[in-house]
C-alpha cells in the first residue's frame, strides 16, 4: 500500500511516517492508538481508497469521539459539499438524505422540516440554506423540536470556514 500511495500521490511517503490500516473491521481496536497519536501532536490523516472517507468507510466512530473531545479536524472537500458537511456534522454518514435548498415559502420550508422529524427511518437531513434565512429556518426547527440536533456549516473549505453543533435556539 505504501508503493500505491507514494505512485497515486507522486511523492514517496518518509520513512518517519507511519501507515495504519483503519478499516471497519479494526476500528474499535485502532481507536486507541490514533488518540494516542492524537494526544501527542502527531498529524493525522485518514485516508479513503474509494473516495470521501466515512461515506461508506469507516471513520465516522473517529470524528464523533473528535467532537466529544473538542478536538479540531479539518475536512478536504469531496465531490460536493453535502459530503464535507455530513462527515463535519458527527452525524451517521451511511444514512443520510440531501434535500437541496430549503424552498421559500414559511409554510413549504414548515412542511418539509416536519416531514423530516417524523420521518421513521433515522436519516440525517441536510438541506441548503440562504445566510440571510438561517435563524428564520433554526427558529421554525425550533418550534417543531427544540431539542432537534443540528449542524451548520458555512464557507467549507475556505478560508473562513465555521462549523456550529447544537440544538436550533
Amino acid at each position: 500500500l505504501r508503493a500505491k500511495l507514494a505512485e497515486t500521490f507522486q511523492h514517496p511517503i518518509h520513512p518517519s511516517q507511519q501507515l495504519v490500516s483503519y478499516y471497519k473491521e479494526r476500528e474499535f481496536e485502532r481507536l486507541p492508538y490514533v488518540f494516542e497519536l492524537l494526544e501527542a501532536d502527531h498529524r493525522v490523516i485518514l485516508l479513503s481508497e474509494n473516495g470521501m472517507p466515512l461515506i461508506s468507510d469507516p471513520g465516522h466512530l473517529l470524528i464523533q469521539k473528535m467532537i466529544a473531545r473538542d478536538m479540531h479536524f479539518e475536512v478536504i472537500p469531496g465531490p460536493t459539499a453535502l459530503t464535507t458537511a455530513i462527515v463535519h456534522s458527527g452525524f451517521d454518514p451511511t444514512r443520510f438524505a440531501f434535500m437541496g435548498f430549503l424552498p421559500k415559502k414559511d409554510s413549504e420550508i414548515a412542511k418539509q422540516l416536519r416531514l423530516a422529524h417524523d420521518s421513521p427511518l433515522g436519516l440525517s437531513f441536510i438541506w441548503y440554506e440562504s445566510p440571510n434565512r438561517i435563524q428564520k429556518t433554526l427558529r421554525a426547527l425550533a418550534q417543531i423540536d427544540p431539542e432537534a440536533q443540528v449542524c451548520v456549516c458555512r464557507e467549507l473549505t475556505k478560508k473562513f470556514e465555521e462549523v456550529v453543533r447544537g440544538a436550533p435556539l
